[in-house]
């Protein structure tokens, strides 16, 4: 395939994403693909394509001694030479993967993107390109296959995930090494690709070779598979989400009287989906799946009607009548003890505070990147948040108006109406004035520093972000 027909082709493939964006990261390895990756997305930018700054990340493993450090140095150069702005991480991946009892591939790859999602972080409508192909899709459903596997694990892999997108995923590693030559494009080889000690390496030198020699065209047939599977999953997931949001009482609790006479992926997809917006809502370091067991056992406990599943060393999910609820045994410890109840609103906007974001916007930015309309988790009209105000848990004698309340009542009244589980209580983040709760964290903000057309002139945003 010639570099202008590929060019055109991935340009067709993610226009839209390209052209209202702002900034593109590529993670770039040195291998083939994320060379050619690289190498396409900064050629259509010269061309006019899109306006959009690219820049590159590394993240260097140390897995393979002296070669993690050859492929360090060559992509350095490579970006240098492009004059490409450049990232590097340096992690010991071994070491991370011991700690937390992970693969070192699955460590790999938590590490790998949390980098990318801190830099995009710091950016404005920010895109993370990485350079999965039509190849790396097959060997992973393959790979899916032998563990056993249900349509999402048949479907390859995603297009799009969130600010991730893969250009390449309707090429092949034969296209990218074809680009390269092309090109005249040098790249590193892992050397570790080479051995069959790994299952994915299996897959690649024996399994695709005899499958290519039952159908030369396997990679296209593949590709239609996903197409129809994806189109499939996609309408289940609409319809699962759509279940969840109804059944969604609060802070991780689900009223589950529906679900008990919907079917089996109907549920177990309710189950997976409504895990993971939890673990998203607690804003966890820790990279926790729910496994087939697991699903299977809430879904057991749902039809008898009650039990409990403890899905990691912390985290737990109750079926207790017609309720899930997935919570953690220990309190969650969001502030440092010795400060955990005296931060003042000035030290933290001076000098912020790991774990959140906290700043002051005017409020025409406010307005013109965000939506006043049911926005009351994150945004303060900060003229009306008194000096006294500190960063704190809670403590007895807390009163909370919510935003279309009226009335002042306890925060214990609101935690219960909210759902929020009462082994978390203790740690959530909260701003106040003497015993007036301003904003509860992830959850709402007080009816008298709710943001107004009116009165608003500077915006107190205030959120919690990964790591």
């Amino acid at each position: 395939m010639n570099k202008k027909k590929i060019c055109e082709l991935i340009w067709n493939s993610c226009r839209k994403d390209l052209e209202n964006c702002e900034n593109i990261l590529v993670g770039f390895s040195g291998g083939p693909d994320s060379v050619a990756l690289l190498h396409i997305i900064t050629r259509l930018r010269q061309r006019g394509f899109f306006k959009a700054e690219v820049s590159a990340a590394h993240v260097n493993h140390l897995l393979r001694g002296d070669e993690s450090f050859r492929d360090e140095n060559f992509v350095r150069k490579f970006c240098e030479k492009y004059n490409i702005k450049l990232k590097v991480l340096r992690v010991n991946i071994e070491k991370e993967s011991k700690l937390r009892k992970k693969s070192i591939e699955e460590t790999a790859r938590y590490f790998r993107y949390n980098f990318f999602e801190e830099i995009v972080s710091k950016k404005r409508s920010a895109l993370i390109a990485v350079a999965h192909t039509l190849t790396d899709s097959i060997e992973t459903t393959i790979f899916n296959l032998t563990r056993g596997t249900g349509i999402d694990g048949l479907c390859g892999i995603q297009e799009i995930q969130g600010k991730i997108i893969r250009p390449l995923l309707n090429f092949t590693k034969k296209d990218t090494l074809e680009y390269c030559k092309v090109n005249n494009l040098p790249y590193v080889e892992d050397s570790s690709n080479n051995s069959l000690e790994y299952s994915r390496n299996k897959i690649r030198h024996k399994i695709l070779p005899v499958l290519e020699s039952i159908n030369p065209n396997f990679h296209k047939t593949f590709s239609r598979m996903f197409s129809l599977l994806k189109e499939d999953a996609n309408a289940l997931n609409v319809f699962a989400r759509k279940k969840l949001n109804e059944c969604k009482l609060g802070y991780g609790v689900y009223d589950i009287s529906k679900l008990k006479f919907e079917f089996f992926s109907i549920k177990s997809r309710f189950i997976r989906m409504s895990f993971s917006d939890f673990v998203k809502e607690n804003d966890s370091n820790d990279f926790l799946s729910l496994s087939y067991k697991s699903v299977n056992l809430i879904l057991d406990h749902i039809k008898e009607g009650g039990g409990t599943v403890q899905i990691s060393k912390e985290v737990f999910a109750e079926v207790s009548g017609n309720l899930l609820k997935f919570f953690r045994k220990k309190s969650v410890e969001c502030l440092p003890n010795e400060e955990k109840y005296c931060i003042p609103l000035k030290k933290l906007l001076t000098y912020g505070k790991k774990g959140f974001t906290i700043r002051l916007i005017s409020f025409p930015f406010f307005k013109e990147n965000f939506s006043i309309g049911g926005r009351f988790e994150s945004f303060l009209d900060y003229n009306a948040v008194p000096e006294n105000t500190v960063l704190r848990t809670r403590l007895p004698g807390d009163k909370f108006c919510p935003p279309f309340g009226s009335v002042n009542k306890s925060l214990r009244k609101f935690f219960n109406e909210c759902k929020i589980p009462k082994e978390i209580r203790d740690g959530v983040p909260l701003l106040a004035s003497g015993s007036k709760i301003l904003w509860v964290d992830g959850v709402s903000v007080c009816k008298d520093c709710c943001i107004s057309e009116e009165k608003t002139k500077k915006v107190l945003f205030i959120e919690r972000r990964k790591n």
